[in-house]
């Protein structure tokens, strides 16, 4: 279920659910048109904005993929339940022999619990695809920019565009990763397409 700006998700581990606030996702997805006009005046605090939102709907998107593989386990340990306990005790009461591919499926797909813990699955697997297409085209936007204000034709270098590392937004901005950067020894940060610091070493 989708509002303005909440998504509302089924939770993983059991009843009920929790919200997405996207508010500021959907606003930094209507900034995606200044990228054709963009100047290198505007670059650097467009970059920053498209940075952050690709960021906040990655949260978001691991926050989702933890509840998915909640639900993954609920409805394997459902179906490790309708296989072991329930399918046996039908096949003595009606006097079957042992039970083909065909019957489990169709125990399965009768069994009322079953039914409800796999469509609670599918609807995180598609909240989590809708985030992963979102964070996509935020990368998309973000280095579309970095092409245009890097372009000879306007003759600026990476360097040139305010204090804006050349694989990131501006690094108050950015998330730390903890690491060393390999050419200068300076701490790197988490980027849309990788690692870099603030001398622009990307990987």
């Amino acid at each position: 279920m989708t509002e303005q700006a909440t998504l509302v998700c089924p939770h993983g581990s059991g009843e009920g659910e929790f919200r997405l606030a996207l508010d500021h996702i959907h606003r930094a997805e209507a900034r995606m048109e200044e990228v054709q006009s963009v100047t290198p005046l505007k670059a650097p605090e467009l970059l920053t904005a498209l940075n952050r939102a690709w960021l906040d709907v990655s949260r978001a998107g691991l926050a989702v993929r933890q509840h998915r593989l909640k639900a993954e386990g609920a409805l394997k340990a459902r179906k490790a339940v309708v296989l072991l306990e329930i399918l046996p005790k039908m096949l003595v009461e009606k006097q079957l022999g042992k039970a083909n591919e065909e019957l489990r499926e169709a125990i399965l797909t009768q069994d009322a619990e079953y039914a409800r813990l796999e469509a609670r699955l599918q609807q995180l697997e598609a909240i989590e695809e809708l985030l992963k297409l979102k964070a996509r085209a935020f990368d998309n936007a973000f280095t579309a920019v970095k092409r245009i204000v890097n372009s000879p034709a306007l003759g600026m270098g990476a360097g040139d565009v305010g204090h804006v590392p050349k694989d990131g937004g501006r690094l108050e901005d950015l998330v730390p990763a903890g690491t060393q950067c390999p050419v200068c020894n300076q701490q790197q940060y988490h980027c849309p397409s990788g690692l870099t610091c603030a001398q622009g070493h990307g990987f």
